[in-house]
């Protein structure tokens, strides 16, 4: 999944002005993008909804700080993220506990109802790795291969230098590889 992340100047000029319409406008592009950063981030459909939703309004409400000569999704995407983390630090699940069947339709959106067994565990072994690694490696994963993020755009919706992202990127990599190892997937 891609998300277009560049919002027209005009619209974003209205939502500043406090359109309510244009806001909703605002929604509507980008909600789908939105959901899935966040459920990247929660591993949970309706924690991602809800999060999504919960960081429209905290956007709408402060739109009078963004900043019109950036870029405006990583500006929303920080308050994603912070609502994402806080909601995830008040939840205070246990890993045992964790759904591992949500984060499934991000991974297997093509597949139908003959998918392959083989696709299936290898989906089930992606998910359940992903949702052991530490929040900040899982949402730079997500992003980049899931979401077919650019380095600059992840280093902008992220908020650290290119070179950061590449480290980062390929140190959360082999922690995943490293857990499929473990969990008995042998990559050639």
């Amino acid at each position: 999944m891609r998300a277009d992340i560049h919002i027209d100047s005009d619209l974003l000029q209205q939502c500043r002005k406090g359109s309510s319409k244009a806001f909703r406008e605002l929604v509507e592009q980008l909600k789908r993008p939105a959901y899935y950063h966040a459920l990247s981030l929660t591993g949970h459909s309706d924690d991602a909804m809800d999060v999504s939703q919960e960081a429209f309004a905290r956007a709408w409400q402060n739109m009078s700080s963004y900043n019109p000569s950036q870029p405006f999704y990583p500006w929303y995407y920080t308050i994603l993220r912070r609502v994402a983390l806080n909601h995830l630090r008040s939840r205070s699940r246990r890993r045992e506990d964790i759904d591992n069947g949500q984060i499934d339709t991000m991974l297997t959106e093509a597949g139908g109802p003959g998918e392959d067994c083989q696709s299936v565990q290898y989906s089930n072994l992606v998910q359940q790795a992903l949702m052991h690694l530490s929040i900040e490696d899982r949402e730079i994963l997500c992003l980049k291969d899931m979401h077919d993020h650019s380095y600059r755009e992840l280093a902008d919706i992220v908020g650290v230098p290119i070179g950061t992202v590449m480290s980062r990127l390929y140190a959360a990599r082999q922690r995943f590889r490293q857990l499929m190892k473990e969990s008995g997937y042998e990559h050639e």
